[in-house]
């Protein structure tokens, strides 16, 4: 089952933070809208456009830090939108 942007969990910091640096959000937020646009799943690219609009950057940086690594069970990881999620 993937998640929308409201079904993830706020705690003391909701992810509505700002980045680093500017050059960092724009960074973040054209990597985000690339991988929306060749997404052929719409459930991930909805879930993805959730958070780009409620400006969830702690959870977008999450699920775009790095691609899943292989390790000795395969890949595994959560089921979502984003380079660091199977999808």
């Amino acid at each position: 089952m993937l998640l929308s942007a409201n079904d993830l969990p706020r705690g003391s910091c909701d992810g509505r933070g700002p980045l680093s640096d500017s050059s960092e959000g724009e960074a973040l937020r054209q990597e985000v809208e690339r991988w929306i646009a060749e997404d052929p799943d719409p459930s991930t690219r909805d879930e993805l456009q959730a958070l780009l609009a409620d400006e969830r950057w702690d959870v977008l940086k999450e699920r775009f830090a790095g691609p899943l690594v292989f390790g000795t069970a395969g890949l595994r990881g959560e089921l979502g939108g984003g380079l660091s999620r199977m999808n």
